[in-house]
Order: C-alpha cells, then structure tokens, then sequence
C-alpha cells in the first residue's frame, strides 16, 4: 500500500509544531503532501493506514478559539480527493488515536469541563463507505478511549475517575459487537493495575501495563489472560506499543 509519515521543523524552543503529513507509496518513490500545521501551537496529527484508506486527526484553525479537531480521510488511489468526516470545537473537544478496520474509523474522543477540571471521554465510529458518515458513540458510561476494533469485537481502555484526562491509564473492556455485551477484563496483579494502548487480532488482544514493565494477551475465546512478559518494576527493561494484526504479534522491546 505505502506508507505514512510526518515531519516536523525544528524550532529553537520545541514547542512549535510545524508538521506536514505525507503519504510514499514506494521506496524511492516521491513522496505526496496530505496535510500541513496552519497552527504551530497545537498537537501533532494522529494517522492509520491500510490497503484502501488514510485517516488522520489533526487540529486546524489559525485562531486558538475557533480552531477546529478535524477527522481527515481519503483512499489510497484518490489522495487528491481527502474529505473532513468528523470535526468539533478544538478549544473543549478533541479526537485521538485514529484506527482503521476495513471502511470503519474508530478513534477516542475528549471532551473537557475546563471550569470544573473534569474530562468525558469516549470512542466514536464512522463507517467511511456511508454517502453522508455519521458518528456512532460508544462507552462514554465508562469513558472509553484507546479503541482498537475487529468486526468481532472493541477494545478499548476505561475508567470511573472524570479529573484524569482521556489518555490517562485505565482498565480493559472488550465490547462483542454481536450481543452488545461488554466485559471488563480484571488486571493481573502486581502488574501497576492499568493499561494502556490495546491492541485486538483475531484471537487475542494485547496491552502493556503502566509502566512498561508487563506485557500481555487476553484470550478472547477462553476469556483468559496470558502472560507474555514481566520486567522489574524499578529496572530499565521495557515493553511498549504492542501491535496485532490479525495472528501476527509485533512490539518494541528496550532492554536498558
């Protein structure tokens, strides 16, 4: 298919984001512009890629106050055809960590209370081959984000306390998209009680914990937790973004 990447300028005090999107479809290749900052005092944009569509989130708008967070796509074979699909006020609303599972786009959205310090997350689908997308909510009673989707089923991370930010640690939920049902999946012990970024495959879905020292899979047909990895919790050895797809297992491992 390609590949997607971002680049960044430098600045001289590192907080000026001025990024650009591109899209390569082959090494050697020229790369193509999707998108570019209009707005350097904003996030970087969050993408996925597969073989027929780019989705990115990114936040537009030169003015702070109506800027807007923007859901972005277009098909692998029409780059010059991208469309925004979602967008909210970026000043209290935002959408993060997009993931793509053939036409659908499942990504965490935030919106925050300023006045009173609370945060309501929760994760939205958009079936992009729909004429007129629109979003489907899902899991704001347990402030969903971080989703990971099959068409068997939804993980994503949760937790009951409204002042930690969306993308804060939480627990694991698996939602089974035939009965609609929803399990919370218990932790293993001594293993920081949290998680973070899940990853769904076919059979199995996988997270570290916390603080990167313990590495998981949940077994989604006998509903049991695996363990792959455990690391000193005060020593260097790490475990992060574990990645499924499909049968296929693939992860970061930083030994010091």
């Amino acid at each position: 298919t390609g590949y997607v990447y971002l680049t960044r300028e430098r600045s001289t005090d590192y907080t000026a984001n001025r990024w650009r999107l591109w899209f390569l479809a082959r090494p050697g290749g020229t790369p193509v512009l999707l998108d570019r900052y209009d707005n350097a005092n904003v996030p970087l944009p969050e993408f996925a890629i597969d073989d027929d569509w780019i989705v990115w989130t990114a936040i537009h708008g030169r003015n702070d106050k109506n800027a807007l967070s923007v859901l972005r796509a277009v098909k692998v074979d029409t780059l010059d055809q991208p469309r925004d699909v979602v967008y909210y006020p970026a000043v209290d609303t935002n959408m993060w960590e997009p993931q793509l599972n053939g036409d659908e786009v499942w990504y965490g959205v935030n919106h925050n209370d300023w006045v009173n310090g609370l945060a309501y997350p929760r994760v939205e689908m958009v079936d992009l081959s729909a004429t007129a997308p629109s979003p489907v909510r899902y899991g704001e009673d347990v402030r969903a984000f971080m989703p990971s989707a099959t068409d068997a089923v939804v993980a994503w991370t949760g937790n009951s306390d409204y002042t930690l930010a969306a993308g804060n640690m939480g627990e694991l939920y698996i939602y089974w998209r035939d009965t609609g049902a929803l399990t919370e999946v218990a932790i293993p012990e001594h293993s920081w009680n949290r998680i973070s970024y899940p990853s769904v495959g076919t059979r199995f879905v996988a997270w570290r914990d916390g603080i990167a020292t313990h590495f998981f899979l949940y077994d989604l047909e006998t509903q049991e937790v695996r363990v792959v990895a455990r690391y000193d919790p005060t020593g260097d050895e790490l475990v992060r973004t574990p990645s499924l797809k499909g049968d296929l297992l693939a992860f970061v491992h930083s030994p010091g």
